[in-house]
């Protein structure tokens, strides 16, 4: 990939180095670790007003991209979809395998809410394939976390015989 690189993040979970240029135009690629291919790529968001402005990028915990301009000194999120850094809440079986063409392969999706807050989770199955128009699928995952049931403690004592009226 001969560009001027002007960031570079790597997101552990997806294997995933995300590289920014400074050139014309100005450019975020996404490459795969293992094989090296690039799966994505897109402009940087400030590229449509001017070139040479990457100055940086850097992934947040959720699995954000965050972009620098210096043309106007200003930050970038971009949603990947890529799931969070640490995704230990979402696995998948089998992790690679074989697909004749035209085939099918069942892939099932396990959410482990042990450790997770009540609320909305976030996150991707990323598929890595030798198709050259799709190298990287993304499937969303999301799940809604409920709170765990409140169980109070309740002590009655029979009474035997007729009962009173009040």
């Amino acid at each position: 990939m001969p560009v001027p690189i002007s960031g570079l993040a790597y997101h552990p979970v997806a294997n995933i180095l995300a590289v920014t240029t400074n050139a014309n135009p100005d450019m975020v690629y996404f490459v795969d670790c293992e094989s090296h291919a690039t799966v994505a790529q897109f402009p940087h968001p400030y590229a449509y007003y001017a070139d040479y402005t990457g100055a940086g990028c850097s992934f947040d915990a959720d699995g954000n991209l965050w972009l620098v301009s210096q043309a106007n000194n200003s930050m970038y999120l971009v949603e990947t979809g890529l799931g969070p850094i640490a995704a230990d809440w979402l696995s998948w079986a089998p992790e690679n395998g074989r697909v004749e063409p035209a085939g099918s392969a069942a892939v099932t999706v396990t959410v482990d809410t042990t450790e997770l807050v009540p609320g909305t989770v976030k996150g991707s199955v990323i598929l890595y394939t030798n198709d050259a128009e799709y190298p990287m699928i993304m499937v969303p995952v999301v799940a809604t976390v409920k709170a765990a049931p409140r169980i109070t403690e309740c002590t009655v004592t029979p009474v035997i015989g007729e009962p009173r009226w009040r």
